[in-house]
């Protein structure tokens, strides 16, 4: 079995993960296991959520058995949940590359799997600038990446360029990454990047590439200073806005933009709830809107440092 790290995670896995960074020590208290199986399609009794795309095609669904849960990516890959004995069964539907394999169970798999135990994951991305660690935060496709693809090339260290493990310590909340890569589409590579990087797909439906980072944490963890909340590409304004948040509106993005599994588990609402008011309440909040253009990402990036640093 290999071992390796997902967020503060250690995972135990016969699958060669290629964008996880290997456990160094083999000391670990509690491990989360993951097995490939055979292509096949096992049954499931109580479907309880679908997922859905913008023309009602489902892209997830979640069903319920008797060891926990199972997650459906329709056509592609199930993942079995045993949440009491913490171990993952990956049952592809169909003969499936290592890649695609990979990016479901770090994309997400797993940060479901740890919201469903009480963990905040949320779907944003992670830079440090001059010591003050900035989350973005958005849907899919509203920029993250490109962010982050910004404040690399301009040689700020990047944690994640989609999901961030949070854990509150004292009045602060720390930031650890799950998985340090970017993963951008051609053009964004050819326009943020200005060199060639190494590159490796990131799955078979997805015309991203993977550019792989080293993220270094051995010594301190970060502790996130401000949330950027992005706004929908389609209602770009011709000029960069960025203006305060009321911690209402905060609130309720954050839960949006969180990781879960099942929606209709009171009990693990209410604890994101909590979780999510007390981070609101810790962080300044910000909206961000501007023109997606590759012109612009120059200007875009100065005036992000700009009200960073005020």
């Amino acid at each position: 079995m290999n071992t390796f790290l997902f967020g503060d995670q250690t995972l135990l896995s016969n699958i060669d993960f290629k964008e996880l960074p290997r456990q160094t020590s083999a000391a670990f208290s509690l491990a989360i296991h993951i097995q490939l199986l055979p292509p096949c399609l096992p049954a499931a009794h109580i479907w309880l959520h679908e997922w859905k795309e913008t023309d009602e095609s489902t892209t997830l669904s979640l069903a319920l058995m008797e060891v926990g849960y199972l997650l459906r990516f329709p056509d592609v890959c199930d993942f079995v949940l045993d949440t009491k004995a913490r171990q993952i069964s990956v049952i592809p539907h169909e003969a499936l590359d290592e890649h695609t394999i990979e990016h479901l169970l770090v994309d997400q798999v797993l940060p479901r799997f740890l919201a469903n135990e009480g963990h905040l994951l949320l779907h944003a991305c992670a830079v440090n600038v001059n010591g003050r660690t900035l989350l973005f935060l958005g849907k899919s496709g509203w920029g993250k990446s490109t962010l982050a693809a910004l404040f690399h090339q301009a040689g700020y260290p990047l944690y994640s360029d989609d999901c961030v493990l949070l854990k509150q310590k004292d009045s602060t909340w720390q930031v650890i990454a799950t998985y340090p890569s970017l993963r951008l589409y051609e053009d964004s590579i050819e326009n943020n990047l200005s060199t060639q990087p190494s590159l490796s797909p990131v799955s078979e439906y997805s015309d991203k590439q993977r550019i792989a980072l080293s993220v270094g944490q051995e010594h301190s963890v970060p502790c996130a200073h401000a949330m950027y909340f992005l706004s929908d590409p389609e209602t770009a304004p011709e000029a960069i806005q960025i203006s305060p948040m009321r911690p209402g509106l905060t609130c309720i993005e954050v839960i949006q933009r969180s990781f879960r599994l099942d929606l209709g588990n009171h009990l693990q609402s209410r604890h994101l709830m909590t979780s999510a008011a007390a981070l609101t309440q810790s962080i300044p909040a910000f909206r961000l809107s501007y023109p997606h253009d590759f012109e612009n990402n120059e200007r875009l990036l100065e005036t992000l440092l700009q009200h960073i640093q005020q």
